[in-house]
């Protein structure tokens, strides 16, 4: 089995109870991004597209939608399970079952609004990954402004833990 198809049972088999696992308190990235976007929105900061990967069950979407209502949202995650329950709390979002690696590949639309809270550290190759998905960001792949990034190391190396692009307007 390689790391992909033992992350997606892994992901599986605790899409259930993963809200009620990171909801004590001990899980922040999502509240802190809360925060980001509402400052973001204060500032006029327009979004009217969002892709946000490793989805998982939903929380960042909430968070965007929240910040942004009228955002159009898609969101990638390589497990089902836990899609379903992302789709419950985002029902008009588009969907898609993949890996980081290959949703961004294949990506055809741009978005003024990129998340990934949570999921980067399993990215394989995450040096290929980021330079392909800066021109999916509006317009032109230009960054206007990195708001959450997290890095630790493991094994020597650095190791990218969640991200907020946002296109320059």
């Amino acid at each position: 089995m390689d790391q992909r198809q033992a992350h997606r049972r892994y992901f599986d088999s605790h899409a259930a109870d993963y809200d009620a696992h990171t909801a004590d308190g001990a899980w922040t990235p999502n509240q802190y991004l809360a925060g980001v976007l509402r400052t973001l929105a204060a500032q006029d900061v327009e979004v009217r597209t969002a892709l946000d990967l490793g989805t998982g069950t939903g929380q960042t979407l909430e968070v965007v939608r929240a910040a942004f209502p009228q955002a159009r949202l898609w969101a990638s995650d390589l497990s089902p399970a836990m899609l379903r329950h992302a789709a419950l709390k985002a029902p008009d979002a588009h969907f898609e079952v993949a890996d980081i690696s290959s949703h961004v590949t294949g990506l055809t639309e741009s978005f003024d609004l990129v998340t990934a809270v949570g999921c980067l550290e399993m990215v394989e190759d995450l040096m290929t990954v980021l330079p392909r998905l800066m021109p999916h960001l509006n317009p032109g792949g230009q960054l206007r402004s990195s708001h959450l990034f997290t890095a630790y190391h493991r094994a020597g190396a650095p190791v990218l833990y969640e991200l907020l692009l946002i296109g320059k307007g």
